[in-house]
């Protein structure tokens, strides 16, 4: 983990979720896929623990400034299956 407080991340990068990328959005392996399951990924432009906590207490996730849910579930590459409840 080389998360770091008040660190601002560049633009121009690729997110990418359950797979090891070896470059920018590329050099994949299918070794190193993730098989498994992903659920109500959301992301923030900025943190709180306080946030986190409640969270936690509350059992529920706000959506993400960022990106949400509804945006991530849409935007699958590859052998993906979305499952609703």
């Amino acid at each position: 983990n080389n998360a770091t407080k008040n660190y601002t991340l560049k633009a121009g990068g690729a997110l990418v979720l359950g797979q090891e990328q070896d470059s920018i959005g590329g050099g994949f392996n299918r070794k190193q896929t993730l098989h498994g399951q992903l659920a109500s990924i959301n992301m923030w432009d900025k943190v709180s623990e306080s946030d986190i906590a409640a969270q936690y207490t509350n059992c529920s996730v706000p959506h993400g400034s960022v990106f949400n849910w509804s945006v991530f579930k849409s935007l699958t590459h590859g052998n993906v299956t979305v499952e609703e409840p």
